[in-house]
Order: structure tokens, then C-alpha cells, then sequence
């Protein structure tokens, strides 16, 4: 069974012509991995520098709380600040990421130390959520999937 969730947000500029239109989506497959997904929205080619991230946020009353966990992601095609992502106008790329092969920490500053995801979280459940945050401070989300921690780091997707 496949879950997808898709969202887009930006946060406002001055100039909205100036941020970049991208649908950001997750989706939880039946490998056990997430597969992202970045559309550019616009016809125009775009380039950005940006640092991407999963996290993982409690949830409680099955309302989702603010990111406990943040996990860097710098796998190409995806954005990173030393190497921009570029993608043509209407096009997409599509990648698939394993969250126990990312190293997780409390918070996004590189201050805290990242762990593997069995020592860097502890068990329960969560929303999971890619984010991409731009050097200009714009901010894409996508929507977040039901994922479960159990010991030792087993993931539970899309409950």
C-alpha cells in the first residue's frame, strides 16, 4: 500500500515573483523507503542553494507538534548550499531515501551531534516531513507521513 502526501509552502518575500515554485511531496513506498519528489511549478529553469531535510516531529493527541528530529539530506539531485539543484521549467526529479541510513539530531544549527537514527531517536511515533530551506530563508514542506520508531531504530511508514 502506497500513502502520498503533498504539500507546497513558501514563505512570503518581498518580492514573490522571486521565490521559487516547487511542489515538495513524500511518499512512504513498499520497500519501506520514503521516495521524494520536486516539481518546478514555474516554465522558467531554476537554481537553488539550499539545505534539505527530513524530520520528525511528535505527535500528540494525533496532532503534529514542531520538528523533534532533523536529519540533513545531501543526496543529488537534492539541493545542498556548495552545489545548487538545477531543474528545468515543469520538470521533476525523484529520488529514494532510507531514514535509517540518515544521522539524526535534536535540532538543524550543526551544533548538536547526529546520530544514527536507533541512538539519535528514541521510540514512538512521529510525523515525517521533508523541508528545504533556501539561503534567502524561503521554506518548502511537504506533507508529513505516520511513521513509527520502534527499538533499536525499526521504521513503521504510513500507519
Amino acid at each position: 500500500m502506497l500513502l502520498e502526501t503533498v504539500l507546497v509552502l513558501a514563505s512570503v518575500t518581498a518580492s514573490p515573483s522571486s521565490t521559487p515554485r516547487m511542489l515538495v511531496s513524500l511518499r512512504a513506498s513498499a520497500s519501506g523507503n520514503v521516495d521524494v519528489t520536486i516539481e518546478n511549478l514555474s516554465a522558467e529553469t531554476l537554481a537553488i542553494r539550499a539545505r534539505t531535510y527530513l524530520t520528525l516531529a511528535s505527535k500528540q493527541a494525533g496532532v503534529s507538534l514542531e520538528p523533534r528530529h532533523w536529519a540533513e539530506v545531501s543526496a543529488p539531485p537534492l539541493p545542498i548550499p556548495t552545489r545548487p539543484m538545477r531543474l528545468k521549467g515543469r520538470a521533476r526529479v525523484a529520488l529514494s531515501l532510507d531514514v535509517t541510513d540518515l544521522l539524526w539530531a535534536p535540532d538543524r544549527s550543526g551544533f548538536s551531534v547526529a546520530q544514527p537514527l536507533a541512538r539519535g531517536v528514541p521510540p514512538g511515533e512521529y510525523e515525517l516531513q521533508l523541508q528545504i530551506v533556501d539561503e534567502s530563508g524561503n521554506w518548502w514542506r511537504s506533507a508529513g507521513i505516520s511513521v513509527r520508531i520502534g527499538l533499536g531504530g525499526a521504521v513503521k511508514l504510513g500507519l
